[in-house]
């Protein structure tokens, strides 16, 4: 017989949920579903679900740190999306139920060490958010409230990410610097031989945005439109070192290079 929900229940469902007692264990104590708990309780966030923890008050910022994640995501980052449906049965009332299962995350991808524990770093500075690499350097990120923040100035993946439009605020142009030095960490090119700073991307419109953001920071760049792609290509080498510069150490030691 099915057990009706009264206020009184409800009131001790969700204490229990607040006080971090599993949901198999209300259902248990209540002759109830899980399901059914999770359908009148689903306002109150378990305490110990990881994917839902509150990012920190000081995450609301566009700092230097996040714009410096903005950047190697949208060089090496991508955006996922999955819906699941599945049958689920319940023994205690030998009923099956649809289940909708919905998951987001974010993953960065970079084979450099560096640039891996560089990435880590910023995540614990800005979120408090400690992650781990998996294999060919893949970094994921599962946290909603932390995929909700950084999809607020743009999408991740070649075709989809974009420069973040705060950054062509006159008061965010050191943070538009650290978007484009991990920009090119994660994706860029100096060229020895060309003696030049290139960036290359399948998204013509993004990086023409980024274009006109370096003129906007004047560093002078041409842009090219080529069949399979478009690139940026900056000459004045030393203006570029000098406002913006490189993170990675290999990058950074072609930099020097080319402007002895």
């Amino acid at each position: 017989m099915k057990r009706k929900v009264t206020p009184q229940i409800l009131k001790e469902i969700i204490l229990l949920k607040k006080k971090g007692t599993k949901i198999s264990e209300i259902s248990t104590k209540f002759n109830l579903s899980d399901r059914t708990i999770n359908k009148y309780s689903k306002k109150i966030p378990h305490p110990n679900k990881k994917s839902i923890i509150s990012n920190p008050a000081s995450a609301k910022k566009l700092t230097k740190h996040k714009s410096e994640l903005l950047g190697f995501l949208c060089s090496e980052g991508n955006d996922n999306d999955y819906t699941d449906n599945y049958m689920s049965y319940d023994p205690r009332r030998n009923k099956s139920y649809l289940r909708k299962t919905k998951r987001e995350w974010i993953n960065f991808s970079n084979t450099d060490l560096s640039l891996q524990n560089r990435f880590i770093f910023l995540m614990n500075k800005v979120y408090d958010y400690p992650l781990k690499v998996y294999k060919k350097g893949t970094i994921y990120l599962k946290r909603k409230e932390v995929v909700k923040d950084l999809r607020k100035y743009t999408l991740f993946g070649s075709k989809k990410w974009k420069v973040p439009n705060e950054l062509f605020d006159k008061k965010y142009e050191n943070q538009a610097k650290y978007f484009i030095r991990s920009f090119v960490d994660g994706d860029g090119t100096i060229d020895l031989v060309k003696k030049s700073v290139i960036i290359d991307s399948t998204n013509k419109n993004s990086l023409k945005e980024m274009s006109n953001l370096l003129k906007k920071l004047k560093i002078n760049n041409k842009y090219y439109d080529f069949k399979n792609g478009y690139r940026i290509v900056i000459k004045d080498v030393r203006t570029y070192k000098k406002l913006i510069g490189c993170f990675h150490c290999n990058k950074k030691e072609k930099l020097n290079i080319i402007c002895k």
